[in-house]
This record gives structure tokens, C-alpha cells and sequence, in this order.
């Protein structure tokens, strides 16, 4: 999905009362499918943690809902860059 994508959802949420956004990925897909590893590369992303990474920012900016993330199996690597 687009930032915009996300952001609009959560935009829609929010004028419903929410007050998390709920983040879920499946364990690094870029690793197992070739078409999530090039949509991150059209999105400007090197890997499903950054764009999670940058995606819950813009999200908690622009609405103020509470970023909830269930990141699937993942290394120490990749947490630092949370």
C-alpha cells in the first residue's frame, strides 16, 4: 500500500474513534516474493521494517493514533532500525 493508502485509512479510522493503528507484516515478504521486494523498491523502501518504520511515523503525525506494530519474526538488525 501507498503512504497515502495507509494514511487515508487511518485518517477514516480516526474520525471513527479510533485511537491505535494497527500495524501486521508477515516475516520479512520482501525475502519471499519477489513482486513485495520491487513494490518496495517503487516505494522507495529497502526493506518491510523501514517502510513500517517511516508509514507509523507519518501515521502518528498526521492523525495521532497510536502506532501498533506486530513486525513477525525479525533480528536484531532489523529492530534497530525501529
Amino acid at each position: 500500500m501507498s503512504v497515502d493508502d495507509v494514511l487515508a485509512i487511518a485518517k477514516k479510522g480516526k474520525a471513527l474513534g479510533c485511537t491505535e493503528a494497527l500495524f501486521t507484516l508477515g516475516d520479512k515478504p520482501e525475502l519471499l516474493y519477489e513482486e513485495a521486494k520491487q513494490e518496495l523498491q517503487e516505494l522507495g523502501f529497502a526493506s518491510t521494517l523501514e517502510y513500517t518504520k517511516f508509514v507509523a511515523g507519518e501515521v502518528l503525525r498526521e492523525t495521532g493514533l497510536l502506532p501498533h506494530l506486530i513486525l513477525g519474526v525479525t533480528d536484531v538488525e532489523g529492530c534497530k532500525t525501529l
